[in-house]
């Protein structure tokens, strides 16, 4: 008998553990969703940090936004993101604001848009995520660092960059200027590779004499060296 009563015992405390557990991991969430007036022709920016984008036509005269907020630490961590939606001369603006350093929030955000057929994506861009876009647009001008970017079945104006990631595009028509720079080593390792590196791999000083000489690349150095530390990507 005392043995059944251990075995019991033994199984609820699994159980609670595992319940327990189950809530520890729980992804906290929160929607956002607004539609604002856009006409073919105008002008849509979205600035994120931490999340993918994605970016469709349609035949509306409208943009709907939606966007998903996500922790897996707590709802609180939620309130430290806030997504602005501005109407601005001859278009929309979207940003996703963090808090200034040396706060930090543990969040990801991950916008989902429509945008009418022929619009300007002005400066669509995020970091450590994403961009995908779709359909015919007047003139684009997507960027990642630290993600990838695709462009399919669309028209127009393109350019697409990304540091430490890939661009794809198919199904287009128009013109593209595309460019990747992929960060393959930094500090010593990169330091002994400095007049070493095959015509497709550039060894890059990003600072000379204390100045920075190439901003992109010292943005991607630095990211590289807080992600060491944390071990995790921002």
């Amino acid at each position: 008998m005392t043995k059944i009563k251990v075995l019991i015992a033994l199984t609820v405390a699994l159980i609670l553990l595992a319940v327990s557990c189950a809530f520890a991991m729980a992804e906290h969430r929160e929607d956002f969703s607004k539609t604002l007036p856009l006409k073919s022709g105008e002008r849509f920016s979205l600035e994120n940090v931490n999340g993918d984008v994605r970016v469709t036509t349609w035949k509306e005269a409208q943009v709907e936004i939606k966007a998903v907020k996500s922790s897996r630490h707590s709802e609180e961590e939620l309130d430290k993101v806030e997504i602005r939606v501005e109407e601005v001369a001859g278009g929309v603006a979207v940003k996703a604001v963090w808090p200034k350093f040396p706060r930090r929030a543990r969040v990801s955000v991950d916008f989902e848009v429509r945008v009418p057929e022929g619009v300007v994506l002005d400066e669509v861009g995020t970091v450590n995520g994403g961009i995908e876009v779709r359909g015919p647009f007047a003139r684009a001008d997507v960027g990642t660092t630290n993600g990838s970017v695709t462009v399919e079945d669309g028209s127009g104006e393109l350019e697409a960059s990304t540091t430490n990631g890939s661009v794809r595009v198919s199904r287009f028509e128009g013109r593209v200027e595309a460019g990747t720079t992929n960060v393959l080593a930094v500090g010593e390792e990169a330091k002994r590779m400095l007049g070493r590196t095959p015509g497709n791999i550039l060894a890059i000083r990003p600072m000379k004499d204390g100045v920075i000489a190439d901003f992109e690349i010292t943005e991607a150095m630095l990211r590289h060296f807080i992600q060491k530390v944390h071990n995790r990507k921002l």
